[in-house]
């Protein structure tokens, strides 16, 4: 473990702040164009690099440089002397990110797995009581992200079969939904793997028994459709076009499948997280927590009307939250 000893070395004395991710995608760099990578936090630095869209990188710490804010970044792969050169800085503005993957912890020589953050709390696997695909229960910790380190698969330690087997964990979260303690937690995972089209693990957060209502319109008086968690998958696999309605100017009927339908919660470049009244949406149930996640344009001059957010509903289920309604919210008229 020499590269995480190293890294916890050069880092031992920034200050992270709570809300930096752990990593980030490459996000907003215009069409066949690349994102540089600065020597130092500031556009008139010596470029190390360039990234393009999609690429994923792990964060240490971000820093504001006058009004802007930039991150030290390194690639999230394996760490050749090819790619070596990437590690740098580049502006928050073009980093989207999540708190899903291998992490260190200060003061310790495994590595881990990282399930999510809320606040300055990081929810990670510190023990699976052997076979991964075995266990019945992963054991988790809430570690303060000051003290954790992301890492690539290529630098977590190969004594844990957790860091080992990439496959292993995802099977394993797969069947087994992660206890979250509060809605908002829910909501904000739920949103951050959106990205990653991956129908089992969304699936994961569905209610076991109630299924989940989405509907395309601002309420659910509207209209609205149901899923098991089942059928949830099914249709996000096979990216079926499903009928929702007609839209509220001209009348025309709306198809999307359902990676479009989540799709229209990605065209913002920001996002804010906020508790939401449950009865302002007529959610056809009663004792239910709903949780809003508005995406926004900041540089845009017309910001009352272009937004554009997702607001999720949540229920308790055996102690845990699960997700039992989702809906598409936006200005209209």
């Amino acid at each position: 473990m020499k590269k995480i000893a190293l890294f916890f070395l050069l880092f031992a004395f920034v200050k992270i702040d709570a809300t930096t991710p752990l990593f980030g995608y490459i996000k907003d760099v215009p069409r066949g164009d690349v994102l540089n990578v600065r020597a130092l936090p500031t556009y008139h630095s010596k470029k190390v690099g360039t990234l393009t869209n999609g690429e994923q990188v792990k964060i240490a710490y971000c820093k504001r440089k006058r009004s802007s804010k930039w991150c030290k970044i390194a690639p999230l792969k394996n760490e050749t002397y090819r790619n070596f050169y990437k590690r740098g800085w580049v502006n928050a503005r073009y980093l989207q990110g999540y708190n899903k993957g291998y992490v260190a912890i200060k003061g310790k020589k495994d590595c881990y797995y990282s399930l999510g953050c809320l606040h300055d709390k990081c929810k990670v696997v510190i023990d699976t009581k052997g076979d991964l695909r075995a266990i019945q229960k992963l054991i988790t910790k809430n570690i303060p992200r000051r003290n954790l380190l992301p890492l690539s698969a290529y630098n977590a330690s190969a004594e844990n079969s957790l860091c080992t087997i990439d496959s292993a964990i995802f099977d394993y979260l797969s069947d087994h939904p992660v206890e979250f303690v509060y809605p908002k937690e829910v909501a904000r995972s739920f949103f951050e793997i959106l990205e990653f089209n991956d129908a089992t693990l969304l699936k994961r957060y569905i209610h076991p028994t109630q299924g989940v209502l989405i509907s395309y319109y601002p309420t659910f008086a509207k209209g609205y459709k149901h899923f098991s968690p089942k059928s949830f998958e099914q249709f996000f696999k096979n990216n079926t076009k499903i009928y929702w309605g007609e839209s509220q100017g001209k009348g025309e009927k709306i198809y999307l499948s359902l990676k479009e339908y989540f799709k229209l919660f990605r065209t913002q470049p920001k996002w804010v997280i906020q508790k939401a009244n449950p009865k302002r949406f007529d959610f056809p149930s009663k004792k239910v927590e709903a949780i809003e996640i508005k995406t926004f344009n900041p540089h845009s001059k017309t910001k009352e009307y272009d937004w554009k957010s997702l607001v999720v509903f949540m229920k308790k289920f055996h102690g845990k939250y699960y997700i039992v309604g989702l809906l598409y919210n936006r200005w209209s008229i």
